[in-house]
Parts: structure tokens; C-alpha cells; sequence
């Protein structure tokens, strides 16, 4: 065949018969002349492709494998929100993280490790603002107020006086024949809390008489008479103190009779009272300390379900915080253990985080302080809701001085609750505890006997009921598991017993007395059955009676 003759074997077809092999060249095809339908399985190669050619249009649904993935190649960027779930993380897998990790609904987690934590235990005792050996009785809020600088004796009932009237500036009140009372119905109180009631009072035509007040309890709660005073030339104040069991109480003036007719009374009051510590020195509520210049006062739970938290100035989880009257500016108001961490070379070298619960009406009022030979402040409050606060340190491994504690603005008020510090770097809202079994060895000894300021002791002849909160003036807290108590007695001869229980018909303590000497006793109480006073049991008058509490054992 000649160079350039094309031989066709048949009239009218051209076949692959008629072509030598890889004699036409991608220069003989008419463009779009190459379709699917004229190319065989597996006759395009990787070399085929223009290079980023295959784009997502070209792809069916689940045409890649994990193969085809190189190591290390899915970054974040390539990560869908939600695509990762719990299905897809192995059991033994390890999370770091520098932010906070947040659950909605229920979480099982078997472990969250901190790097270099620890077991987040709460290393501050009295955490709660339970026990206030160190403290006064300090009215917080007035529900009646009768000066008698004016004539409303038509306010009380006076059924029981020969002589109820108003003389100048006072009251004159006494009766012939026997012990003289006149009472007012006062209302506005809450369930749970503490009241006082208080009067003073001092000789008129009667002399030398002794005068109380009181209110209309169960004599088994409450003495049938609050302290009484002996009256005298001048004025005395005698008070009475309790817990509330309703919403209003009668209360009550009482003095001995007299045949010279009366005494005379001014200044009439009924108020809830909290301990407080407001005196221009450093004691505070037990184990802490505070600026002179700073008031403090235990904030009380109302006793209503679901009052925690929010516009409340007691957080969820406790029935107390701790109300801060901010003292000089730049000083700590309130620290603990007087400004240095007990066995301070424990804390030497080592990472803590000091955090708690505040609230203040502004924002900028209140910080926590870590002090490590100088002061470490947290962010300042930033609203009037409570906020969780808390500040990590390392303690220099010299430090010379450690604490924690609390600055508040000059004369502002501010609101803590549940204080925590521990060996680690972070706490975290929602996570306060304080220890089991916890004791607070108190700093002075909180009495509870005797009720009478006119004598040191109390004389026993019929059994008796001390109730703790109310008879401690509120220096001990709800809830107590157990107490430390010293106290002394004198008995009426050998022999006659002193028991003593609390919330059971056993005793918890009981002696006979080998002679009619006083006798010092120490007893350990356990506060059974949620019982909130002691009984005194005896069969025979003791006299010289005085007991006070020397450490408190909180409920866990």
C-alpha cells in the first residue's frame, strides 16, 4: 500500500479491522467526540486528571475512606459544631482543656482530673458563720418600739397592775398583792428567727424589787421569766430572748409585788437580733478576725422554701452568710485566723485557690485576697446578684505571712457565703463543702446558764429546759450534732443526783454527788434526734448552777 492510501474493505463501513494498532492520535478525534458510552472500565488513570479537576459535584456520598485521609490532616476548621460525640471518644480518653467543661441535664462522669490536682477539700473551718463565741447580740430590725415619753398605756392590757400610768417621760406600773403584768400583742415575725424584747427599769415608790420581761411560751422552750435585774436609783435594762414559733407574741413587763405600789419603766422594745461582731477590734466569728473598723453580722435564712439565692442575701445550701460593713478602704475587712493560715509551712511552695459566694448592691465593691507577703486581689464583684469569686496562688516557698480574706468599699454592705480554700487551682461554683465532723473550738466559752444578770448562777429546784440557740443568745447555731460543756453545781447534800439529756429519755450525763460541795463537771452532749435544747434533771435543789459550751460539733 502506497504512503498516504487509505484501503476500505468494505463500500460502506470503516472499522477497527481497517486501523493498525495506536495508529490514531488525540489530534484525529472531533471534540466532545469521547462520551461515557465509548470508554471501558478502569481506562482512566490518576495521570488522566487535571490537577484539582475533581471538586464535590463530582463525588458520590460516601466515596472517600478513612484511607484516603492524610495522618493528621482534619483540623478544626474541618470540623463541624456537634460532629463529635461521645460515641466517638475512646473510654480511656484524656481532655485539656484551659476553660470550663459545662453539662446540660444529668452527667455520669467517672473522673475529671485536674492537672496537678488534688482532692478538694475545705482546708477554713467555721466556713458556715455557725458559732460566734466572740460576738454580742445586735438588734437588726425594730417591730416595736415604746419609749413611754408619751401616754400610750392604752395600747397594753393591764388587767393584772393596781397602778399602770404615764408620768412625765415613763411608765409607773407595779401591784399591791401580788406579781404585777401588763401586755402588748406584737406581730411581724418570722418563724425560726431570734427576738428580744427589753425594758428598762428602776425603783418608783417600790424599792429593791425585782422586774423582767417575757413572753407567752411553752415554759418547756422558755423560762417563764427572761434576766432579771433587782431595781435601783437608776435605770436597768432587763431582756429576754427567743426563737420565734409564730408570726406574733404577747409580750410582757413583770415585776414582784409590792405594798409600796410601783417601779417605774421606760423604753420598751421588741426586735430580731443576730450575733454580731461590731466592737473596734479584731474578734470576729470564731477562727476569723477583722478589721477594727468593719462590722460583721450572721445573716439568717427566712425558713421559707426556695428563699436562697437570687434578690435573698442567704445563698442555696446554707442557712447563714455573713453580712460585711465594709471598714477603711484598702485594708481586708474579715481574714482568717487572725491573718495567718494555721501551720503555715504546710501551704509553703504550694498552689491555692480561695473562693466564695458575694453580693453587694454595685458592681466593684468587694474582692477575695490571697495575701503571700503582699496582697493578690481577685476581680472585683461585677453586679448586685451573687457571683462566685475566687482568686489561685502559689505560695512563695519563704513566705513569711498567709491568708485569706475579704475587702469591701468603705461603709458598703456586702453578702458572702460558703468561703472555701484548697490545695489545687480552681474550686468552681456549686462545689462548697466543709469538712466532716467538723469542731469548732470556741474562742471564749458561750454560757447558758444562768438567765438571771442579777447573780452569776442559777438555783435549780424543778427540773429545766435550755434551749440552745435562744439561750446562748444566738452565739450558738441551728443544728448542732454535739457540744463540749464545763459547768458547776452545788448540791443540797450527798447523794442527790444532776442529770443531764438532750433529745432522748436516756441520759447523757449523771452523777450523785458524793458531798454537798461544788462540783466542776465536763460532758460531752450528743444532740440526738434533731433535739435543739438540753433537760436538766435533779431530785433535790442544786444551787451555783453554770454551764457553758466550750466547742461546738456542727451537723455534717
Amino acid at each position: 500500500m502506497a504512503k498516504g492510501t487509505l484501503k476500505i474493505s468494505s463500500a460502506d463501513a470503516f472499522t477497527a479491522a481497517d486501523l493498525a494498532p495506536n495508529s490514531v492520535d488525540s489530534s484525529e478525534l472531533v471534540d466532545g467526540s469521547v462520551d461515557l458510552s465509548h470508554m471501558s472500565v478502569n481506562s482512566i488513570d490518576s495521570d488522566q486528571y487535571v490537577d484539582g479537576s475533581i471538586d464535590l459535584a463530582h463525588m458520590s456520598v460516601n466515596s472517600v475512606d478513612s484511607d484516603q485521609y492524610v495522618d493528621g490532616s482534619i483540623d478544626n476548621a474541618h470540623l463541624a459544631d456537634d460532629a463529635v460525640g461521645t460515641d466517638e471518644l475512646a473510654n480511656d480518653v484524656v481532655i485539656n482543656t484551659s476553660g470550663a467543661i459545662t453539662t446540660t441535664g444529668l452527667a455520669t462522669v467517672a473522673k475529671i482530673v485536674e492537672t496537678g490536682g488534688v482532692l478538694k477539700e475545705n482546708l477554713l473551718t467555721n466556713s458556715g458563720f455557725d458559732v460566734w463565741s466572740n460576738g454580742t447580740t445586735e438588734g437588726i430590725t425594730t417591730l416595736l418600739s415604746d419609749d413611754m415619753a408619751d401616754d400610750d398605756t392604752g395600747d397594753w392590757t393591764s388587767t393584772y397592775t393596781d397602778t399602770f400610768t404615764f408620768n412625765t417621760d415613763r411608765y409607773r406600773f407595779g401591784r399591791n398583792s401580788a406579781d404585777a403584768r401588763a401586755s402588748i400583742v406584737v406581730s411581724g415575725m418570722v418563724v425560726g428567727r431570734l427576738y428580744r424584747i427589753s425594758a428598762d427599769f428602776k425603783n418608783g415608790s417600790a424599792t429593791s424589787k425585782e422586774a423582767w420581761v417575757n413572753i407567752d411560751g411553752n415554759p418547756g422552750t422558755y423560762p417563764l421569766k427572761g434576766s432579771s435585774i433587782v431595781t435601783s436609783s437608776s435605770f436597768q435594762t432587763a431582756s429576754f430572748i427567743w426563737v420565734a414559733v409564730g408570726t406574733s407574741e404577747t409580750c410582757w413587763l413583770w415585776c414582784t409585788a409590792s405594798s409600796s405600789n410601783y417601779l417605774e419603766v421606760q423604753n420598751f422594745i421588741v426586735e430580731e437580733v443576730t450575733p454580731g461582731c461590731v466592737a473596734a477590734n479584731t474578734l470576729a466569728f470564731d477562727g476569723w478576725a477583722k478589721a477594727a473598723s468593719a462590722d460583721l453580722y450572721r445573716e439568717n435564712w427566712d425558713q421559707v422554701a426556695g428563699h436562697f439565692g437570687g434578690s435573698y442575701n442567704v445563698q442555696s445550701g446554707s442557712k447563714y452568710s455573713l453580712k460585711l460593713v465594709g471598714g477603711t478602704d484598702g485594708t481586708w475587712d474579715v481574714f482568717y485566723n487572725g491573718g495567718n493560715l494555721p501551720e503555715k509551712l504546710r501551704y509553703a511552695g504550694r498552689t491555692i485557690t480561695f473562693g466564695a459566694w458575694v453580693k453587694t448592691d454595685a458592681a466593684n465593691q468587694i474582692q477575695l485576697q490571697i495575701y503571700d507577703d503582699g496582697a493578690n486581689l481577685s476581680s472585683n464583684n461585677t453586679g448586685t446578684g451573687w457571683e462566685w469569686l475566687e482568686i489561685t496562688k502559689t505560695i512563695d516557698a519563704d513566705t513569711g505571712q498567709t491568708s485569706v480574706g475579704f475587702l469591701v468599699d468603705n461603709t458598703k454592705t456586702a453578702y458572702i457565703s460558703q468561703p472555701m480554700l484548697v490545695f489545687g487551682n480552681s474550686i468552681g461554683e456549686g462545689n462548697y463543702n466543709r469538712p466532716r465532723g467538723e469542731i469548732i473550738n470556741c474562742q471564749t466559752q458561750i454560757p447558758i446558764a444562768p438567765i438571771a444578770v442579777t447573780s452569776p448562777y442559777d438555783t435549780l429546784s424543778s427540773n429545766r429546759t435550755y434551749g440552745l440557740e435562744a439561750y446562748s443568745k444566738g452565739l450558738l447555731p441551728k443544728g448542732v450534732k454535739a457540744l463540749g460543756m464545763r459547768g458547776y453545781k452545788t448540791p443540797a447534800a450527798a447523794g442527790n443526783y444532776f442529770g443531764i439529756n438532750a433529745g432522748t429519755a436516756g441520759w447523757q450525763y449523771l452523777t450523785y454527788s458524793p458531798t454537798s460541795s461544788v462540783e466542776t463537771f465536763h460532758v460531752r452532749i450528743t444532740m440526738l434526734n434533731g433535739a435543739e435544747h438540753i433537760a436538766i434533771q435533779r431530785n433535790a435543789t442544786f444551787t451555783g448552777v453554770a454551764m457553758g459550751v466550750n466547742w461546738v460539733e456542727l451537723v455534717d
